[in-house]
């Protein structure tokens, strides 16, 4: 059954609490793309140490720091100026993606869309709000958290360690005097690699078998047909509802999809009909009495009618895809660049390969769901792409950074493995924190009933989870693995 009150029910709260539900639900919605930003750049161990706006990478740094013996002031310096590239690094990724998703999908006279012209020009225009609005958002919030979790941050903590009451090193991550912890063996990455490598091409192949048998459905967005928006007071049971729609239209093929308006707070059913056929104002009028007469406290009223093309949705289709190839080629250069000293082409390639891992996950979740290929699905794919490649760049700069520290004596695989090892706790904790806030957001979806909230936040959750296993599982075995082809190359 599709529950999707507008706010939530006030009952639950203290009736002398006189308030606007209606204004505190808008802010909330509001606050929901923030607090997604917050945690996924909160540091856990900050929240216990005091420090609630400190990176993750910073705390991190500063933390081993101490733990070499430095003084507090030199494991601030040394840990801030080591903790900035990976930052640097890992951002820019996300931006690349954030990029290419208000080029694609942005308005022909926008900045972006004019700089990628030259990649989208032959697919025409085609604006899709939602997947522009996200990346417009995504990209806002990474430079905000940069400046306020980098900058800000850093000046924050500097001065309280000023201060002689906040001077005790166990406060930056420490540990307390004669509570010092063993220093836990470390894991063999490299010698698992082709176990993770298996692991990895199984699950490819489940997921290729799964949308074999149970089949891929496709969107009006990517298909062409017809897509009516409404909008309804109340809740309704979904299968009634698509019965009596399917009646009015004469279309069994129908789809439909609750959500809400983000501008008006109003509950919304979209009812995507695929195929060739367009739907005239009197089929819509038609619908619209049906579904009035027999469902009379839903109050369904018409908010929008779009029919697209079988050419133009197929169109949008390739562009969607094209932006795809073209952030991971963005990304790949990007990382043959910056990292061209320990063979950045290579690595590159690996985590390319690791990212359609994470591709195959975002994908094979939809089909699982039996949910059609949508924008969300594409929103989805390229968010995954900044977010888990962002974890994989930090450990390649570990790679970077131990390969001047041990010099060509340590060979390839101890490197790798050192590095990862290094790196694993932090990647653990920004998923873990990133899934928790994607986890909040499916459940407050299934509970009003939002399914086109859900069918993005749940697929983006998957691929968060599948990203922390290839960036620190998969590129770096598969690196490790074309290493060995050619013994005497150096990394």
């Amino acid at each position: 059954m599709a529950k999707t009150p507008k706010y939530p029910n006030p009952k639950f709260f203290k009736a002398k609490d006189n308030i606007d539900w209606k204004k505190q639900w808008e802010n909330l919605k509001v606050c929901g793309g923030i607090f997604y930003e917050m945690f996924k750049e909160t540091d856990w161990e900050a929240f216990k140490n005091g420090w609630k706006n400190t990176l993750k990478m910073d705390a991190e740094r500063i933390k081993e720091e101490l733990k070499n013996g430095k003084s507090l002031d030199g494991a601030l310096k040394s840990g801030f100026a080591r903790g900035l590239t990976p930052i640097i690094d890992g951002n820019v990724t996300i931006v690349i993606v954030a990029i290419v998703l208000m080029g694609a999908f942005g308005p022909s006279d926008g900045l972006f869309a004019k700089a990628l012209h030259f990649v989208f020009f032959a697919f025409g225009p085609s604006t899709a709000g939602t997947i522009y609005a996200f990346g417009y958002t995504l990209l806002t919030g990474v430079l905000l958290n940069f400046v306020f979790g980098v900058f800000a941050t850093r000046v924050m903590i500097r001065g309280a360690a000023s201060i002689k009451a906040l001077r005790n090193p166990w406060l930056y991550g420490a540990e307390k005097p004669g509570k010092e912890k063993a220093e836990k063996k470390p894991i063999d990455f490299v010698g698992l690699r082709k176990r993770f490598l298996t692991i990895s091409t199984c699950l490819m192949a489940a997921i290729i078998l799964c949308a074999a048998v149970f089949g891929v459905r496709l969107d009006t967005e990517f298909t062409g047909g017809a897509m009516i928006t409404l909008s309804y007071d109340g809740s309704f049971e979904m299968a009634q509802v698509q019965q009596t729609a399917s009646d009015a239209l004469e279309n069994t093929g129908l789809t439909l999809q609750t959500g809400e308006n983000v501008a008006t707070g109003e509950q919304t059913l979209k009812i995507s009909m695929p195929g060739n056929e367009t739907v005239t104002t009197d089929q819509v009028e038609n619908l619209l009495t049906s579904l009035n007469e027999q469902y009379p406290d839903n109050a369904f009223a018409q908010l929008s009618l779009s029919n697209v093309s079988a050419a133009m949705g197929t169109k949008f289709l390739q562009k969607s895809l094209v932006a795809v190839v073209f952030a991971l080629v963005l990304i790949l250069l990007y990382i043959a660049l910056r990292f061209k000293n320990i063979g950045g082409l290579t690595g590159g390639m690996m985590a390319v390969l690791a990212l359609v891992n994470d591709l195959m996950v975002v994908f094979g979740t939809f089909v699982l769901l039996r949910t059609p290929l949508d924008g969300n699905f594409i929103a989805a794919m390229l968010t995954i792409l900044g977010y888990s490649i962002n974890d994989t760049v930090v450990v390649y700069d570990r790679i970077r950074e131990n390969r001047t520290l041990m010099g060509k004596k340590a060979s390839f695989e101890e490197l790798v493995n050192r590095s990862v090892n290094q790196s694993a706790r932090r990647t653990l904790i920004t998923t873990i924190t990133t899934v928790m806030a994607l986890g909040v957001m499916c459940v407050v979806a299934k509970l009003y009933g939002l399914d086109s909230i859900f069918t993005f936040a749940f697929p983006l959750m998957m691929g968060m989870i599948s990203g922390v296993y290839t960036s620190l599982c998969v590129s770096t075995s598969a690196w490790v693995l074309w290493s060995e082809r050619k013994p005497k190359t150096k990394a």
